[in-house]
């Protein structure tokens, strides 16, 4: 298996800061672990310089070993998922021939607390204490 350089590297989470700014949702089709191995590896939602980038690379590959190996694997799976604009490649069918409706859950994981939301989650139960 061919080793990851830099530049691809660079190319494959500039690739994936695109699809988490425009269109979360096509993380949210893979499982848990591995939407945390995506944000582990390349941070995609972090705003990074390249050599930033590079240096969280190398700090992870210190911490965690087989990080790269794990993402590098998720990688290949949402790159079928992403044109190279950083959205969908695709869409869902949807059928009118079925009086069926199915609905679809799926979770995005969040590497970091939304402070906000963490915040009005809190408001509302002091309130309602009251």
């Amino acid at each position: 298996m061919p080793r990851l350089t830099n530049n691809t590297y660079l190319e494959q989470r500039t690739l994936l800061v695109k699809a988490w700014q425009l269109d979360r949702f096509v993380f949210s089709i893979l499982p848990y672990d591995d939407q945390l191995n995506i944000h582990g590896f390349y941070a995609p939602y972090l705003k990074l310089t390249d050599e930033q980038a590079i240096h969280h690379r190398r700090q992870v590959t210190a911490d965690y070993s087989s990080l790269p190996h794990r993402a590098s694997k998720t990688f290949k799976k949402v790159a079928a998922l992403i044109r190279p604009d950083g959205t969908r490649a695709y869409m869902r069918r949807s059928s009118s021939k079925s009086k069926e409706r199915r609905v679809y859950i799926s979770a995005l994981a969040r590497p970091e607390p939304d402070i906000d939301k963490l915040a009005r989650v809190l408001l509302e139960v002091a309130r309602e204490m009251k």
